[in-house]
């Protein structure tokens, strides 16, 4: 195998068969920059106010707009809560666990009044029929 290696190496040679003209990366540089266009450099244009602004006032519109959806969602079943808090607050003490308990009896209260007015109704109906 080394033999035939050899014996192609002496008959084909060493030359890739490819060669550099004389003095061409001598002049390379100045061939290339002769060969490109001219290009005309122009200043960028200031930004105006409204497109360095527009990302925060993007930014806040959608803020708002989460803000006004969990409004939307969550403000319907919570007003009722928050008037049943605000009056236990007024109402309950300033010491820790007995103001809790207080605020914990009055939503069972609450609670078991709209099930007894719940009840009520149901019957209501049945006897109309």
């Amino acid at each position: 195998m080394k033999q035939e290696e050899s014996n192609i190496l002496k008959q084909l040679g060493k030359d890739s068969g490819f060669q550099v003209p004389e003095h061409f990366f001598a002049d390379f540089s100045k061939n290339l920059m002769d060969s490109l266009p001219e290009v005309k450099i122009t200043e960028t244009p200031k930004p105006s106010r409204w497109v360095r602004l527009r990302p925060y006032v993007y930014m806040a519109a959608m803020f708002a707009g989460i803000w006004c959806m969990m409004k939307v969602f969550y403000g319907f079943n919570s007003d009722k809560t928050k008037t049943v808090n605000t009056e236990m607050t007024a109402d309950s003490p300033a010491n820790g666990k007995s103001a809790i308990m207080q605020d914990q009896n009055k939503i069972d209260d609450n609670a078991m009044l709209n099930y007894q007015d719940s009840i009520n109704a149901a019957m209501q109906r049945q006897t109309q029929k």
